[in-house]
């Protein structure tokens, strides 16, 4: 992170304090500022050894035999009556690989936004903020497997527009978004786009959930290629102690000049199960099909087709921190992994991690 950033992060921290400190003599009522923060940090050790050290394709971990900071978050919030902010700041690999496109001066503000309540079901955000289109969230401590799906890493993390949020009740949200495009904070062309979520908890046990994004990500200069990709997701609780959850991916892209479509699929599943309340273990599977490359470039014959698998360990001594191991091993069809000075069509890491939410 840039000296100039933290400074001024720490300078807004200690003003929030101050104000808090000054609210809080004036008045019993709690003080309308908080502070928290994510810590994640992890040594992943790729057998392929791969001699840039990077992993390829992966966002969360990315390094290979190096001891580092996948993503560090710094956040004040300030909420009270109808209106709401938040700013954070981030560092990591996982920074440095997913917002590379964005211009230097963005990569490190995580969220940037201000919200207004229109009614008590209603809500308008405007800023940056959490892109919660898929199953996983953002932070790896709330997900069963510690590394990201492939379905998670090509979706977007992030957005930057004008959102409503609809919350009739406690078991339905729906959140309809004017973006700038897919994880853009920077736009490229004049065109915008639109991304919806929906999620439904049916009761205690079972909850359903759709996401979306439409629109064209190509710069003016360019043809127009609507994009179109969906997510479709399930998570069940078959016990206290035992949940499977699956995701199911359909996304299309416009060709150049005609009116067909190139597509791409993708499906994964989990399943954990609790020990006790502090371990559980749990596995993971996954299939991704994309053989016109709609969403990643490879290169290669086929595209990028490729199975996953993961088995995962975790121990979580209290509800914020998350200690955990995991196994992971690809297979594809064509040479898409680094190995040394070549490449291979699978590849396997070993991951430990520490994670804690303050």
């Amino acid at each position: 992170m840039k000296p100039s950033l933290l400074i001024i992060l720490c300078y807004i921290i200690a003003q929030c304090n101050c104000f808090a400190q000054e609210e809080g003599q004036k008045s019993k009522e709690a003080s309308p500022f908080t502070i928290s923060g994510f810590v994640d940090s992890y040594y992943t050790y790729s057998f392929n050894n791969p001699t840039s050290k990077n992993l390829a394709y992966f966002t969360q971990p990315a390094r290979h035999n190096e001891f580092n900071l996948n993503w560090g978050i710094l956040q004040a919030n300030y909420q009270k009556g109808k209106v709401e902010a938040n700013f954070a700041l981030q560092e990591g690999t996982f920074v440095r690989n997913n917002y590379a496109g964005e211009p230097g001066f963005l990569r490190n503000i995580y969220l940037a936004n201000v919200s207004y309540k229109l009614t008590d079901e209603l809500k308008a955000t405007i800023g940056i903020r959490e892109a919660a289109i898929n199953l996983e969230s953002n932070l790896s401590i709330d997900n069963p497997v510690y590394s990201r799906s492939f379905a998670a890493d090509i979706m977007p993390y992030y957005q930057s527009g004008l959102a409503l949020t609809w919350t009739p009740s406690k078991k339905f949200t729906l959140d309809v978004s004017l973006v700038n495009g897919l994880q853009k904070i920077q736009d490229n062309n004049s065109a915008k786009s639109l991304m919806l979520t929906a999620s439904y908890q049916v009761n205690d046990q079972l909850l359903v959930g759709y996401g979306n994004y439409i629109g064209n990500d190509n710069p003016d200069s360019l043809s127009a290629q609507i994009a179109f990709f969906n997510d479709f997701y399930i998570k069940y609780d078959i016990t206290d102690r035992l949940q499977v959850a699956a995701t199911v991916e359909y996304h299309a892209k416009e060709q150049v000049g005609t009116s067909a479509y190139d597509t791409a699929t993708e499906f994964f599943v989990w399943l954990r199960y609790k020990l006790s309340d502090k371990w559980s273990i749990a596995a993971f599977f996954e299939n991704y099909n994309d053989p016109s490359e709609v969403l990643m470039n490879t290169g290669t014959p086929n595209g990028f087709m490729l199975n996953t698998g993961s088995l995962n360990l975790a121990y979580r001594p209290q509800k914020n921190m998350a200690i955990r191991l995991e196994g992971k091993f690809f297979t594809a069809p064509d040479e898409l992994f680094p190995k040394e000075n070549t490449r291979s069509n699978n590849d396997a890491f070993v991951t430990f991690s520490m994670a804690l939410k303050f």
